[in-house]
């Protein structure tokens, strides 16, 4: 589910399971900022370095907290999955409630065309 569920880091695939792919992006990147200096493409390295960086983080993470607590560790795991899952239920929930595009939503009345005749965004 988290493989099909998050796809796409901005305009680009990625992988949120594993980061061989999400590396390859980032020195492809850096390769082509240095050449090029390509604003596009450090916009790319900044954003795949960063998911690099989370991925080495949460391995440093789990280590450190492994040797530390054992086989309790997956409990942490377990409320980090879970706070997950209420944030994504929370902006599911905010997103449907305010999905109607700004252009579908009603005109106030202090806003009125010039020739006088009602839009049909002003009667809804």
């Amino acid at each position: 589910m988290q493989t099909s569920t998050f796809r796409e880091l901005r305009d680009w695939p990625y992988s949120s399971v594993m980061t061989t792919g999400n590396l390859r992006s980032f020195v492809d990147a850096t390769v082509a900022w240095l050449s090029l200096r390509d604003r596009a493409e450090a916009r790319k390295l900044t954003h795949f370095g960063t998911v690099c960086a989370a991925f080495f983080g949460g391995a440093l993470l789990g280590g450190t907290c492994t040797t530390a607590w054992g086989n309790h560790t997956a409990w942490l795991a377990a409320a980090l999955i879970g706070a997950a899952v209420l944030l994504l239920g929370f902006n599911a929930r905010s997103t449907a409630a305010g999905s109607v595009p700004p252009e579908e939503k009603a005109i106030g009345p202090q806003q009125h065309h010039t020739d006088g005749n009602l839009s049909h965004q002003q009667i809804l």
